[in-house]
């Protein structure tokens, strides 16, 4: 397959088949009659020739075109723990499973005449890949700050656009993990799965979209104290005017804000209007019970006289609760889309449904 370059613009090679060089060791160890087994593996993969759908400038009279896109590197671990705890074919008994994954990614190259490449995008939010980076940074414009990292503020009390985009970190886990067990009884089996993902980033557009509208609870600070000192838009003649002032140190002398925003629509108003992201760039780790399960299966002497040979009445739930979740706004897994990189944008996405339902199994 070839492909004709744009004269001026990017260099198109001939359009190679997408290679993959993957190699992985692992094993499997079983101990006390195969009452705990360890199964671990180690993977590498190096993808080359990756073809991917580039922005390219609109005087072309074409918004992207397709390009062998260069090399990403991912490697990791994957665990899996099995284990039974307890074993008593007329009593009590009791599995267990643990499973850990941990992946690393690397932008080994991508096309000679590209810097990154936006895999995605909303609002003034992107998610890149650049050579020598981990794959999926979200870039976007922060506050400017000082050497010290404290937030600039001006005359107004207003802080101020940074010089340029950063990345505000990575859409991929540190490591995701679950643990699952079960337990049984005389015909009563209780399950449980609760499963974790540590360490990744979302950027939600819907906590930026209720910033600016002043729908966000967070933009409920200082609002009160503003009405109280403030009528018809003015400061109370007399009244020391009060309200939201932002945490920072003032660019002229260096010492902490102390000026209150002139109207409290501001607080969500710039950096909407300045292209901020990082106050709408989540902690997307969680920790929760993604399913439980409690049933009973009849006795088979029961069953059988019923023309039956199994009965099992359950009880289901899923997303049940989460034990830990520091993006208060979301559910972090609130990803738009299924594409690898869907899960780091987040766009108004409507809150996760906690299912609870019956299940009756009957055999004959």
């Amino acid at each position: 397959y070839s492909m004709v370059s744009i004269p001026g613009e990017l260099k198109t090679p001939d359009l190679l088949p997408e290679t993959n060089h993957t190699w992985e060791i692992g094993t499997d160890l079983g101990f006390i009659d195969s009452r705990l087994i360890f199964n671990l593996t180690y993977y590498y993969s190096l993808a080359e020739n990756q073809i991917m759908s580039v922005p390219i400038p609109i005087s072309t009279s074409y918004s992207s075109k397709v390009l062998n896109s260069g090399e990403v590197q991912n490697s990791g671990i994957e665990l899996q723990i099995d284990a039974i705890l307890i074993s008593r074919p007329s009593g009590f008994n009791w599995d267990a499973t643990l499973m850990y994954t941990k992946n690393n990614s690397e932008v080994k190259s991508i096309h000679p005449d590209l810097n990154s490449i936006i895999l995605n995008s909303a609002w003034h939010a992107t998610i890149e890949a650049r050579p020598g980076e981990e794959y999926g940074l979200i870039y976007g414009y922060d506050w400017k700050r000082d050497a010290d990292g404290n937030r600039l503020i001006d005359s107004r009390g207003w802080p101020m656009q940074g010089d340029s985009l950063i990345s505000h970190g990575s859409i991929n886990p540190d490591y995701m993990f679950g643990f699952r067990n079960s337990f049984s009884y005389k015909g009563f089996t209780l399950s449980f799965l609760i499963d974790g993902t540590m360490g990744a980033k979302i950027y939600s557009w819907g906590k930026t979209y209720k910033m600016l509208w002043g729908t966000d609870a967070e933009t409920l600070e200082g609002r009160e104290e503003w009405f109280e000192t403030h009528e018809n838009g003015f400061p109370i003649p007399g009244v020391e005017p009060e309200g939201y002032v932002f945490e920072g140190v003032m660019e002229d002398s260096g010492e902490p804000n102390t000026i209150p925003l002139e109207d409290p629509a501001y607080r969500g108003y710039l950096p909407y209007r300045d292209r901020i992201i990082t106050e709408s760039v989540l902690d997307a780790s969680s920790i929760r019970i993604r399913e439980a399960s409690l049933s009973y299966t009849f006795p088979h002497k029961l069953v059988s006289k019923w023309k039956m040979t199994n009965l099992t009445l359950a009880l289901t739930g899923r997303n049940l609760y989460f034990f830990y979740k520091p993006a208060d706004h979301i559910d972090p897994e609130a990803g738009y889309s299924s594409g690898n990189t869907g899960n780091g944008i987040e766009q108004s996405t409507l809150p996760s449904t906690r299912s609870i339902g019956f299940n009756l199994r009957v055999g004959f």
